[in-house]
């Protein structure tokens, strides 16, 4: 497994068609009480009330993604087909994923396969068994990348989230372990006892954040 420090790609933008709203009911104005009187021949008709359009209700949305150890992605299980979960993420997302390597999964590594992208979110597509051996497309892991357009939702399936403070990690997992913080003020995490991810952490001079987890094959590109 090849990690590389997590940067801020300027890729194209893939935007998340994510929005939150709330159901709106309305109802029409309360009927005009009968009159206490016939109306005589030189009445003129009353002018009914104008009633208010109704403002059209917000679709629904879909709840966050949820990301598990093994480089699972929602209900999937580890090593899900490639089509499988493109077309769930490509739907849940609003848009497809760019196809950031079309030969390798990681290129320092020489690992073949795919690496897709959605902002915030790049997913691992593997084409070789781990004896090296050809196989049928499969997603070997995910990373959530600090990056513009990614959903500030998407968490952990114990709810750490990119942009949690650093103290976060270990909060949610107790027996995670980490090393001294790079020259670039980066400090690597691993939960591999309990939760199986990898964390990275940096502080920009506001304390210490979140800035990348990833499970399964990982390979960070910058």
């Amino acid at each position: 497994m090849t990690r590389r420090s997590p940067g801020r790609p300027a890729r194209a933008a893939l935007l998340t068609l994510l929005a939150v709203g709330s159901l709106v009911a309305c109802t029409g104005p309360d009927p005009a009480p009968a009159p206490t009187t016939a109306p005589t021949a030189s009445s003129a008709p009353s002018t009914p009330a104008a009633t208010a359009s109704e403002p059209a209700a917000p679709a629904p949305t879909a709840d966050a993604l949820t990301f598990h150890p093994e480089g699972r992605i929602d209900d999937f299980p580890p090593n899900a087909p490639e089509a499988d979960v493109v077309a769930h993420l490509t739907e849940r997302l609003g848009a497809g994923p760019e196809t950031l390597d079309a030969e390798y999964a990681c290129d320092t590594a020489g690992q073949p396969g795919r690496l897709l992208g959605w902002p915030g979110l790049r997913v691992f597509v593997l084409t070789s068994d781990p004896e090296g051996g050809e196989t049928a497309p499969y997603v070997g892991g995910w990373s959530l990348l600090d990056e513009e357009g990614g959903d500030p939702a998407s968490a952990t399936a114990e709810g750490l989230r990119i942009g949690d403070p650093e103290d976060r990690v270990a909060e949610l997992y107790p027996s995670a372990v980490n090393g001294e913080p790079s020259a670039d003020g980066q400090r690597w995490w691993y939960t591999r006892d309990d939760g199986g991810y990898t964390v990275i952490a940096s502080d920009e001079g506001a304390g210490a954040v979140v800035g990348a987890i990833g499970s399964g094959f990982l390979c960070i590109a910058s």
